[in-house]
């Protein structure tokens, strides 16, 4: 099995609601632009984390390149990345950007279907992002409704987390494991 490519990028937005107002046309329900990347190999095995200048982490996917999107106007072009593996906070995100999208191309009066105008998408995009999560399914609904056990402390608690730690120090960290250290 080859090691997947690391993507980070990191766009110059301060908040989720300017990030979709700016480039939802980047997500797709079954894959992303990575934006302002170079071209690679069709077929390439792609890890991307896309965050904003905030340190806000929006997105962490895996997938492989099935073309590249050229710079069209405004928006720049990319390697365009089929989805193959998400986070939930990320699955979460994406719904986030394809229902504030929707939302936005709806007409309005004076409007023409298709015809979105920057201070709709943001109406849209901050409605999404404060929206209400959807409802949860009858199984998540009866788990949370369960009633909560105390947590009982094992006897041996300190003995038990000090042979966490020393094995914890015992192992070394691979550098792309932790994206919170700087790279050498």
């Amino acid at each position: 099995m080859t090691t997947p490519k690391v993507l980070r990028i990191v766009r110059p937005y301060q908040t989720q609601v300017e990030f979709i107002a700016a480039e939802s046309w980047a997500i797709q329900k079954d894959g992303i632009i990575a934006v302002g990347e170079p071209e690679l190999p069709i077929g390439t095995l792609v890890r991307c984390e896309i965050g904003l200048a905030s340190g806000l982490q929006l997105i962490r996917v895996e997938g492989e390149v099935e073309g590249y999107a050229p710079a069209k106007g405004a928006r720049p072009g990319g390697p365009k990345l089929r989805v193959r593996r998400v986070t939930p906070s990320s699955k979460d995100f994406i719904l986030t950007v394809l229902r504030a999208r929707r939302a936005s191309l709806r007409p309005i009066s004076g409007g023409s279907e298709g015809e979105s105008k920057p201070v709709e998408v943001v109406v849209a995009a901050e409605a999404a992002v404060l929206a209400p999560p959807p409802p949860k399914s009858e199984a998540r609904k009866a788990l949370s409704n369960r009633p909560v056990s105390e947590l009982v402390r094992p006897p041996n608690r300190d003995q038990l987390l000090e042979q966490l730690r020393e094995r914890a120090r015992s192992r070394p960290i691979p550098i792309n494991s932790r994206p919170d250290l700087p790279k050498p």
